[in-house]
């Protein structure tokens, strides 16, 4: 039955005294997120200039442990906040920001909507999906919104730096 869900067959070559050969093939999709490797390579690179960095959600006890979660990261990050998408285009349109970390499931204007409008003003910002929601249920509509990448909540802090400074890394160079 496992196999039958993954769209697969089990083929079975029996000989008697002698015993029993099972053999099939699963085929997986590769994990668009870097190897452990990458990310402890990434997470030691150190961020030399000052980075802006706008968070975006709805719930208020969110936004205060990621900023304080940011600040504390580096003393070169800084976390401005805004409790809905409106205000955090409003905010875009005034100041500058190295990297988003956007909520998506907000009332009004949703992460992804958000995400599209931010876009359009700076294509070139960087937009990671900060979310309950599974990696798995989110990844088609966040990347086609223009989102970079996905950290879901709850989040290990390791994870997390790691997926930060990787963004923040590349936007440099």
């Amino acid at each position: 039955q496992l196999l039958g869900y993954y769209n697969t067959n089990l083929f079975v070559k029996s000989v008697i005294d002698k015993g029993t050969h099972f053999r099939f093939t699963i085929l997986f999709p590769i994990d668009p997120r870097p190897s452990k490797q990458e990310n402890d390579r990434i997470k030691d690179v150190p961020i030399d200039t000052k980075k802006e960095i706008l968070i975006v959600d709805d719930n208020s006890l969110n936004l205060l442990i990621t900023r304080k979660t940011i600040e504390k990261l580096s003393p070169m990050f800084t976390g401005t906040t805004a409790d809905c998408g409106t205000k955090a285009i409003e905010l875009f349109k005034t100041s500058h920001f190295d990297l988003v970390l956007m909520d998506l499931n907000m009332p009004g204007l949703d992460g992804f909507k958000t995400t599209q409008y931010l876009k359009e003003i700076n294509p070139d910002v960087v937009v990671i999906a900060l979310t309950a929601l599974s990696y798995h249920n989110v990844i088609e509509e966040a990347t086609k919104a223009g989102m970079a990448d996905i950290i879901t909540k709850p989040y290990m802090l390791d994870d997390f730096e790691k997926t930060i400074k990787k963004h923040l890394t590349v936007n440099a160079c």
